[in-house]
């Protein structure tokens, strides 16, 4: 739980910020263990090397380097300065991997790379744009989310009802539904959370704290 400012139910089927946050649990902790989520983005096992959130990172003694378009887009350039086995997340929403050009598969959620003293390999894969009924019994019905991967789409004051159209990327930011622009949840929150927000005397604020942590890995 990051917080409890963004809960919807029955009566309320957009996502959307609201005051008061209690900035001394949710918030305070929520971010803590994202912010320690990024410190284990690479792990080792058995000789292989495990890219846990298929982001940009690297090793701290240099010897492994990771370039990644993702989530935006399924492009990754990985550069070793010793011969590396690498595992590169492979979530469910990505499709039709190559590795420098050549097919290839993952296997149990993993794409497994070998990576020669060196050497840099590209890897490229599509990612998925999927609808998302919602669900439970408290939800309104004929409302949907568009997901582009693991990111939700939005667009502040619109509501989208069932539609057979298919969003369409125009940038790593930017996807076209009809005449209607759509961008990720985080841009969208971005704008909405300090307007709406009061500061707390001598707290940080949920905005600020999300600003740092959650955002840059959104």
């Amino acid at each position: 739980c990051v917080g409890s400012s963004c809960a919807c139910g029955g009566s309320e089927h957009q996502l959307r910020p609201s005051v008061p946050e209690a900035y001394w649990c949710c918030s305070m902790r929520g971010a803590e263990g994202l912010a320690d989520l990024i410190t284990y983005q690479l792990s080792e096992k058995d000789g292989i090397t495990y890219a846990l959130l298929a982001e940009s990172c690297s090793l701290d003694d240099g010897t492994l380097r990771i370039e990644s378009q993702y989530p935006w887009r399924g492009q990754w350039k990985i550069s070793a300065s010793i011969d590396k086995k690498i595992a590169l997340a492979a979530p469910s929403w990505c499709t039709d991997w190559k590795i420098n050009g050549q097919a290839s598969e993952a296997n149990d959620g993993w794409l497994h790379i070998n990576v020669a003293a060196g050497d840099t390999i590209e890897i490229t894969c599509s990612v998925s744009i999927e609808r998302q009924e919602q669900l439970g019994e408290e939800n309104q019905s004929g409302f949907y989310a568009w997901r582009h991967g693991p990111v939700m789409l939005a667009r502040n004051g619109v509501d989208l009802m069932s539609s057979n159209d298919q969003p369409q990327q125009r940038s790593d930011k930017l996807w076209s539904l009809g005449t209607i622009d759509l961008v990720p949840v985080s841009e969208n929150w971005r704008r909405s959370l300090p307007e709406r927000e009061k500061k707390v005397e001598g707290k940080q604020p949920y905005a600020d704290l999300i600003q740092q942590v959650l955002w840059p890995i959104i």
